[in-house]
C-alpha cells in the first residue's frame, strides 16, 4: 500500500472508526451538546476549543495542499469565537468532519515524490512528516477530549 493511501485511510479512521485507539472523533463529539462542549472545568480547555483547534490545523494543511500559502500560526490555534448555541457548535462539528474528509482524499493524491518534498520550508520537514504529525497531534486531542467528555458527564 502506498503510504499516502495508508495515511488517507488513518485520517478517515480517525474521523469513523476502525483505527488502533478504538475510540474516533465523530463518535465522541455527535452526542456532546453545546452546554458540554463549552463547559470549562477548572483551567482545562473546552471540547468546543478542541476541536477548533484540531480543525485550525487541518484547514491549514488542506489550503497547502491545495497551492496555497501556509498561513497557520500558532498562537493563533487557540482564538475561537465562543459558540453562543446549539447550531454554532453543530457546525463546527460538521465543519471539522467535512475537513477530515477532503483533507484525507487531498493527502490520498499525492505520490511518494510528493511526500518526501519539503513542506513549504525546509524547518518544516516533508510532507510526510506533516501529515503524520497532524495526525498525532489530533489523537493526543481526541484523547482529552475523551477524558473531558468522561469528567463532564459525571458533572453534569
Amino acid at each position: 500500500m502506498e503510504t499516502s493511501t495508508l495515511l488517507s485511510s488513518h485520517l478517515k479512521q480517525y474521523l469513523n472508526g476502525a483505527n488502533l485507539t478504538g475510540v474516533y472523533l465523530k463518535e465522541l463529539l455527535d452526542d456532546i451538546t453545546h452546554k458540554e462542549a463549552t463547559y470549562q472545568i477548572e483551567h482545562l480547555n473546552t471540547i468546543a476549543l478542541l476541536t477548533f483547534h484540531i480543525n485550525y490545523y487541518i484547514e491549514a494543511l488542506i489550503k497547502v495542499l491545495q497551492g496555497g500559502p501556509l498561513e497557520a500560526k500558532d498562537s493563533l490555534s487557540f482564538t475561537m469565537k465562543p459558540l453562543k448555541d446549539e447550531e454554532e457548535w453543530v457546525t463546527l462539528r460538521q465543519n471539522i468532519y467535512e475537513n477530515i474528509i477532503l483533507f484525507s482524499d487531498l493527502v490520498k493524491t499525492l505520490s511518494q515524490e510528493n511526500l518526501k518534498q519539503v513542506f513549504v520550508k525546509d524547518m518544516y520537514g516533508t510532507y510526510e512528516r506533516n501529515i503524520q504529525g497532524l495526525l498525532e497531534h489530533s489523537h493526543y486531542h481526541m484523547g482529552q477530549i475523551a477524558i473531558l467528555k468522561k469528567l463532564i458527564h459525571s458533572k453534569v
